[in-house]
């Protein structure tokens, strides 16, 4: 299969479905994703000269939970924020990204390192996933018809909407209409 990377939220979903992480995550030749690394994105590639940029996937504060919001901001004393304190220190001449200098995914990920920490689940940072995308499709196949979700491969030549614009059904090159409480669009 072809090798594919996920953003945080499928974790959620996974859970919401009913299958843990320790279910189904060996049947997909899976591994944690703890940052994305965007190689020459900034500058153009030279003979000699790296040149990346990290994006980290901070979690989001829920305002019941954090109601002054994003962590980033907090207070590092002297009245500075966090990330105040980090554009100043990149305007001193740090070299190291913002990213870099308060978000430890990315030392995770340049060491090949897991976001999750098995021993201690408050000190994981969030993550996402690189699977192999045909497994995962042959665990979910396999689990959700056993749970009566119908499989159908068939191409879609027609959509019907309804008054508000839902779909009322869609018509295969076979002639079937088909109608569900729930269409998903894989064609990309």
């Amino acid at each position: 299969g072809v090798g594919e990377a996920t953003v945080p939220t499928f974790r959620t979903t996974m859970d919401f479905i009913g299958y843990s992480e320790e279910e189904w995550l060996p049947h997909v030749n899976g591994t944690f994703k703890a940052a994305i690394q965007y190689v020459n994105w900034v500058d153009p590639p030279e003979p000699g000269r790296d040149s990346h940029y990290w994006h980290p996937f901070p979690a989001y504060p829920d305002p019941l939970v954090q109601p002054l919001g994003n962590p980033w901001f907090v207070s590092i004393g002297e009245g500075a924020s966090l990330i105040h304190y980090c554009l100043r220190k990149r305007l001193d001449g740090e070299k190291k990204s913002v990213a870099e200098l308060i978000c430890p995914a990315t030392t995770l990920s340049e060491h090949m390192k897991s976001p999750k920490s098995f021993d201690d689940p408050t000190l994981t940072e969030r993550y996402a996933y690189h699977m192999d995308a045909g497994l995962i499709g042959d665990f979910l196949r396999s689990r959700l018809t056993e749970r009566g979700v119908k499989h159908l491969v068939d191409h879609v030549v027609d959509v019907a909407l309804d008054e508000r614009g839902f779909i009322q059904h869609v018509t295969t090159t076979d002639g079937r209409q088909l109608s569900a409480d729930l269409f998903i669009d894989c064609s990309g």
